[in-house]
Formats: C-alpha cells, sequence, structure tokens
C-alpha cells in the first residue's frame, strides 16, 4: 500500500480508465514512469449488468441500479487522485441494449461519461494490454477475452495484428440462455450443457479458419472466467494454472 500513499501526491500524471464488462466493472487508476503506467489502485465489481439482456433487450431495473451504485463509488474513488484524464468504456451490453443511452445519462449526472466500443475496438484494447505485459518476442500470439456477453479473439505479433474478431458468446450470455430457465436434475444440466457446447462450437467455428491462416505458437487468455479456470486447473495439479490440450 505504500507506494499507493506515495503516488497519490506524486507530481506525475494520473490517468483512469474503467471498463464496463457485461459481468463486471473495473477501475485502474495509474501513473506514468518511466514511459508505461504503473497502477496505483484498483477496483472491480461483479455488477452483472448484461444479466437477462437476452430475454427482455434491456438492462434490468435491478442491473441499471447495482451499475449506477458501482460507478459512484468509483467516483469516490477517482476524486481521491489528481486525475489528468479519464476513460470509461461501455462494452457488449451498452451495444445491444435498448436502454443503454439512459444509463449514460444517469452516468453522466454521476460525473462518468461513457463511451461506447465496438467489438473490434474491444478487441484491440485488450490485445495492447496482454501483450504490455508480455516479454518480446518474434512469437505469433493468441489472445482470447472471454466476457460476460462477448469474446474476442486476436494473433498478432508485438504490435502487428493479423486476426482481431468479435464474437456474441460470453458467460453472462450463456449461462442466461442454457441455464437460467431449467432444474437441477443431473439429466437437465447435462441437456443444457450439451446445448450450450453445440451452440459455443457453431460460434468458434464460424473464426476458426481465420485463427489458422493467421497462425500462432503460443495462447494468452484473459478476464475472470480464465482466472477461475486457471484455479480449477491449479486445484488439479496443472502448473500455475496452464491449460493444455491433455488438461
Amino acid at each position: 500500500m505504500a507506494p499507493a500513499i506515495r503516488s497519490r501526491f506524486a507530481p506525475l500524471p494520473m490517468h483512469a480508465c474503467i471498463d464496463l464488462g457485461s459481468n463486471s466493472f473495473h477501475l485502474l487508476i495509474g501513473e506514468w514512469q518511466q514511459g508505461r503506467i504503473e497502477i496505483v489502485e484498483r477496483l472491480s465489481e461483479k455488477v452483472q449488468l448484461g444479466e437477462n439482456v437476452r430475454h427482455g433487450g434491456e438492462i434490468s431495473p435491478a442491473a441499471f441500479e447495482r451499475g449506477l451504485n458501482c460507478l459512484r463509488r468509483f467516483k469516490l474513488l477517482m476524486r481521491q487522485y489528481p486525475l489528468k484524464q479519464y476513460w470509461a468504456l461501455g462494452t457488449n451490453t451498452f451495444r445491444v441494449t435498448s436502454n443503454a443511452e439512459a444509463f449514460l445519462a444517469a452516468s453522466s449526472e454521476i460525473g462518468i461519461d461513457i463511451s461506447i466500443i465496438t467489438g473490434v475496438q474491444e478487441a484491440v484494447l485488450i490485445y495492447a494490454g496482454v501483450i504490455t505485459d508480455l516479454p518480446m518476442s518474434e512469437t505469433h500470439r493468441l489472445v482470447i477475452d472471454i466476457g460476460g456477453g462477448s469474446t474476442e479473439i486476436i494473433v498478432g505479433r508485438h504490435h502487428d495484428r493479423f486476426l482481431t474478431e468479435s464474437m456474441p458468446i460470453g458467460s453472462v450470455a450463456w449461462r442466461d440462455r442454457f441455464f437460467s430457465n431449467i432444474d437441477s436434475s443431473p439429466i437437465a444440466l447435462t441437456a443444457a450443457m450439451e446445448k450450450g457446447r453445440e451452440e459455443a462450437y457453431a460460434v468458434f467455428n464460424s473464426v476458426a479458419p481465420g485463427v489458422e491462416r493467421a497462425g500462432w505458437e503460443e495462447a494468452h487468455a484473459s478476464s475472470g472466467t480464465v482466472k477461475m479456470l486457471a484455479s480449477i486447473c491449479q486445484g488439479r495439479g496443472c502448473p500455475h494454472g496452464a491449460i493444455s490440450l491433455k488438461v
């Protein structure tokens, strides 16, 4: 915590970024140090803004209020830092709901202006963030981000991207689509899992030829869903939570 307290008073440019995902909202506050951003504060909340979006086509009243309450807490934290600039980026739920503009208006009243980005723009930012934390390499890298409402797939080397895709499949969307209205019997769960798997195959098969053409040698993944999968793999004895074709 000491570095964060010192940074709060350092005369360095400070910036904040808010990622408004379909499952979670994330706030990062950082400062420029030697040509890169050093994170001094972070806060994440599981808002599930995209809950039941598939059924009603809009952000539900409960999710709407959860999202605004989260942004109020983010704003209080942001006020503690001398921010030069901030970005608040809305992702898949904002792209597909009929009342997204109402949420943007309510957020502006809190003091946070949100920009809605496309799926491709989201993929570009994801790739840039992931490779920033990786060592320089001539390797072609496959980057996958499984979000609440969409999944992004990128293949690239350094800052060059050979494939940039965003697909309508995510953890919250798939839960609501296949598991929200079934009983908890083993038969019903197995049937729902099989149906969800079939639909997922169809989505990923649509981009598989492009991924194969781009070529990749190592894969990296981001998002809370992947962290959970990594924890499961660690529990099964896999080193560092890594996933391989043998797992």
